[in-house]
Formats: structure tokens, sequence, C-alpha cells
């Protein structure tokens, strides 16, 4: 009786969400009803999670974008390491690798490569093996430039750049414009590894992912990581981490 029970209440959810599939593979094929979408989906990811727009359009928004779970994420990190490929995780599933454990949904996997001109078509490949395509390339802040993928199933991965001059200003490099050594070669305690479901993976070390959550204004799923973030520091020890590293971030 009790499995017949807990089969019943599973079966609206299981309905949902091949619903919710079926949706966004249909959108996808439909280039208006995508870019219609990813406008609604940015400004509920942009909302504070208290605020009404999150309450009211959270839920559906999470039923229609996917989520990258933590198998998800191993599945990458296998794919790349396959490839031979250097990286780091970052964005939010980078505060929880450094953490050790989930800590929030995911939409998404922010991935940086080492050599993003070099790489990027090795990372294409590795991904493709998993049914990923890229469907974008856009610019970035302090990772530069982006490559969307997608596997019209819910799963979202940025293959990211580094945007090095950028880097170089703000970690205040004083030798020769364009002939500074890589940043993770002459400061390799801003790239580390964490842990997710007891494998190591390489990650941006906290100083580095407080930096890369700076320079813009915060959205709403920023503000929890940041707090993570900070609170990582001060327990390490780095309450007093450098002034680039505590830049608010709604600068503009």
């Amino acid at each position: 009786m009790h499995d017949t029970e807990g089969g019943a209440r599973g079966a609206p959810a299981d309905l949902v969400g091949r619903m919710a599939g079926e949706i966004h593979r249909f959108m996808k094929r439909h280039r208006a009803f995508d870019v219609a979408a990813v406008w609604v989906s940015r400004r509920v990811r942009e909302a504070p999670p208290g605020s009404l727009l999150h309450k009211a359009l959270g839920p559906l928004r999470a039923q229609f974008r996917g989520e990258m779970k933590e198998s998800d994420l191993l599945a990458v990190v296998s794919a790349l390491e396959g490839a031979e490929l250097r990286y780091w995780i970052a964005g939010g599933w980078g505060v929880d690798v450094l953490r050790g454990h989930q800590t929030r949904r995911h939409d998404d996997l922010d991935v940086i490569l080492a050599d993003y001109a070099g790489d990027e078509p090795v990372a294409r490949r590795a991904l493709a093996a998993l049914g990923y395509r890229r469907t974008e390339v856009l610019d970035g802040l302090w990772m530069d430039p982006r490559s969307l993928f997608d596997d019209g199933a819910g799963h979202q991965i940025e293959i990211l750049g580094l945007d090095r001059p950028r880097l170089d200003v703000a970690l205040e490099w004083t030798g020769e414009p364009g002939r500074a050594p890589l940043v993770e070669d002459r400061n390799p305690e801003l790239f580390t590894t964490g842990e997710v479901a007891g494998r190591t993976v390489p990650c941006l070390a906290v100083e580095l992912q407080l930096l890369f959550h700076s320079g813009f204004e915060a959205r709403g799923v920023d503000g929890p990581d940041i707090e993570l973030l900070r609170a990582m520091a001060a327990a390490d020890g780095h309450g007093d981490h450098p002034t680039w590293a505590a830049t608010d971030t709604a600068e503009h």
C-alpha cells in the first residue's frame, strides 16, 4: 500500500518533467519561442530569491530550464579529462566544488579552458559525444569568449576563456604589458581543486571566484554564492583578502 501511494505521488511529478522536456525541445526547434523563453528565464534568474517574480515563475522556470545535476557535472569532467584538457570549474558549480557538496540547484555548468583558442574545438568534440552542440558564442566580462552548449534535453554548458589582459590589470601585474606569464603559472594559489562525490575536480580558488563575481550587478543567484565564498575566505584566514577580490558586485 505504501509503495502504491508513493508511486501515485511520484506520477504527477514525472508527468510534469516529461511535459517540460517536450516543451523545452519544442522551443529549441522554434527560435521565436526560444528567444522569448530565454528573456523571461534571465529576468527570473536575475530577480532576488524572495521576490514575487522569482516565487511566481521560479518553479516553472526550473522545469523548463533544466538542471545540471551532480551526475551531469561528473560526466562532463570525465569527457574533458578524457580529452586531456586543462580546465577549471567556475560559476555556481565552482563554488559547490570548493564546498565539497552541492548547496543549490544549478541551471548550467561553467568551464574555463586554460587555452580557449586551442582547446575549444577539442572540448566541442568531447561534449558532442555526450550529445551537446554549440549554439552560440558570446562575449563575457572576466571569462571571455563564452561558447554556449545545449543537449536539447535541459542541460547547458558554457565553455569559457579568460580575459587575460583584464585579469592582469586586476591582479596589478607591473611588468611589461602583454608579456606577463600566464596567471595560473605566476599565481598558482588562485587555482585549486575541490571534490564532488569523492572525485577531485579542478576549480577556481575562493579569491578568484570572488573577483569573477565583481564588476557587474549581481543576479539573484549570485548573492548566496558570494556569501558562501566570503565565509570560506574568512574560515581560511583570508578575511582580509585583497581589495580586488572584495569588490562590490554592483559597480555599474
